[in-house]
């Protein structure tokens, strides 16, 4: 007899996504998908033993947080002005916890990781989504943040694990999104707030309709449109800007440090741009490049929904301002 391949026949139409492969699959890598990058960092410490990890300041609290739950040894570092770390000594046995801080720095991270191979690491790649595992044996992926899916994150390890999680069903928390589609990101802020509350108390397998929309994606276009938009910015700002952008990187957020504060003025101007991590702009970090990384750093956006005339109408906005 035929096999079986639904488990029902005939009714309404469903939603219709286009059908084809997701950039990072199974059948390429050992990936497994979570609703948060928290879950895969989770899984990975223990599956590992991991005893000590060097983690840097300037990093996200939620992450930070989770290491910490667990039963090992923390050792936080600075980052130098090339953002990569600055470890005085570490053991063989020791782990770094390393960021591709906004997808600016791809080829920096795989050369740290090629100088230091007597370290284990893993690489956050949450800004860094087209950030191909190279060198390291651990790499963490953001969906969300590259993309409008609900939830989803991925851990591609050579680490044997047990098996892939299972798909959970989190659609009714998902209907911001098609509000998105409709009436705009304003409109639903607040539920893509509570989901963000709903994903951080659960720790399980990627949603299917996430899993669903990560195959139906034009990666190719994303990548180009992200990787031009950045390069807009760039022929304007490269000679002021102290942080270096990498010329072929396809960021999560074009990052602008010219020593002066102006993020007030422009979300006056409706471009709404965050601030990331503000546990670096306490007092006691107050001389460091972290503090200033916080304080002064313009994150601009480059995602897909942009194109040149946006970055161009940004950068006259910018321009303005400072």
């Amino acid at each position: 007899m035929v096999k079986r391949k639904h488990s029902s026949y005939g009714g309404f139409q469903p939603l219709e996504l286009k059908q084809g492969q997701a950039y990072y699959s199974e059948d390429k890598y050992n990936l497994l998908k979570y609703n948060s990058a928290k879950v895969g960092i989770d899984i990975l410490i223990e599956k590992e033993h991991i005893q000590k990890i060097f983690v840097p300041f300037y990093l996200c609290p939620n992450v930070c947080r989770e290491i910490e739950r667990h039963d090992l040894e923390v050792e936080y570092y600075s980052i130098d002005d090339n953002l990569l770390p600055i470890i005085e000594r570490a053991e063989e046995e020791d782990w770094i916890y390393i960021v591709d801080y906004f997808g600016v720095m791809d080829t920096k991270v795989d050369t740290y990781i090629s100088e230091h191979p007597e370290q284990h690491y893993i690489v956050d790649n949450c800004h860094s989504f087209y950030h191909k595992p190279n060198v390291g044996d651990n790499y963490i992926y953001s969906c969300r943040k590259f993309f409008g899916v609900p939830d989803g994150a991925y851990l591609i390890t050579n680490a044997v694990i047990a098996s892939q999680p299972r798909l959970v069903c989190n659609a009714k928390q998902a209907g911001y999104l098609l509000t998105c589609l409709e009436e705009g990101t304003n409109a639903c802020y607040q539920g893509k707030k509570k989901m963000d509350q709903y994903i951080a108390e659960r720790y399980e397998g990627m949603s299917l309709l996430a899993d669903a929309i990560m195959q139906s994606i034009d990666y190719e276009s994303v990548k180009q449109r992200r990787r031009m938009n950045a390069q807009v910015y760039e022929e304007r700002f490269r000679k002021i800007n102290r942080i270096s952008v990498e010329p072929e990187s396809i960021p999560y957020i074009y990052p602008l440090n010219i020593g002066k504060n102006i993020k007030k003025e422009l979300i006056e101007n409706k471009i709404f741009v965050p601030t990331l991590w503000d546990q670096c702009g306490d007092e006691k970090y107050k001389e460091t490049w972290e503090y200033d990384l916080t304080k002064n750093t313009i994150f601009l956006p480059v995602d897909q929904r942009y194109d040149e005339e946006d970055i161009r109408y940004i950068i006259s906005v910018v321009e303005s301002l400072i």
